[in-house]
């Protein structure tokens, strides 16, 4: 079994041993809006993904006031887009 307690103090971004992001808007991959018209610009910002203090990591998605472009046009929100693949290996 693998887990992350997430129990760092409050804003702190996930532990990148465990967590990767995934940068964009889906378009470098071949996946504009992330093959389903996703709106927002995922970024690895910590106001996108951090811990909370409480054992938790939130992901918060944010309005964005410009100077991202993405599939549509300029991005009007951002997030974080978080993957353990390649990061834990298990017997």
């Amino acid at each position: 079994m693998w887990a992350d307690e997430f129990d760092d103090p409050a804003g702190t971004p996930p532990n990148p041993a465990n967590w990767g992001y995934e940068i964009g808007d889906g378009t470098v991959n071949g996946i504009p809006g992330w093959g389903n018209s996703e709106l927002q610009y995922y970024t690895d910002d910590p106001d996108n993904a951090a811990t909370d203090g409480n054992g938790n990591l939130v992901i918060t998605a944010q309005e964005h006031g410009g100077g991202l472009e993405c599939w549509y046009g300029p991005c009007e929100y951002t997030s974080a887009r978080l993957v353990s693949k390649h990061r834990a290996e298990f017997a």
